[in-house]
């Protein structure tokens, strides 16, 4: 909860900065923006899997963890770039949930899935 509170502070806070008037400034932004996002949203969900206990002996690949938090940095790239178009609206704010829910889904299925189980 922490993780995902701070993320998302930070994220937010970053948002209103990416429609600065100098255009390299507010890709800076963006980018900070969307590392931050998309890093929250990975770290709090491999937290969580990492406290998911099972029966069996699980890991985690070190390239498919990568993988899963390029994809939620990834997505966030997207879901932070419709946000900060225009004027805030609520359809603009519907529209930009959708990226964030898939980087969340994304992030937890691309690493367990495919991630090394063995059975003791």
């Amino acid at each position: 909860m922490l993780i995902a509170s701070f993320a998302s502070y930070v994220a937010l806070d970053l948002a209103k900065r990416v429609r600065a008037a100098d255009r390299s400034v507010a890709l800076t932004w963006w980018v900070g923006g969307s590392v931050a996002m998309g890093t929250g949203i990975w770290a709090m969900h491999f937290v969580g899997m990492l406290a998911f206990s099972l029966p069996i002996a699980l890991g985690y690949t070190r390239v498919l963890t990568f993988v899963s938090w390029a994809a939620a940095v990834a997505v966030s790239v997207v879901a932070l770039g419709l946000a900060s178009r225009g004027s805030l609206s609520v359809a603009r704010l519907a529209a930009a949930r959708w990226p964030w829910a898939r980087a969340s889904a994304r992030c937890t299925t691309s690493a367990w899935p495919r991630s090394t189980c063995r059975r003791p």
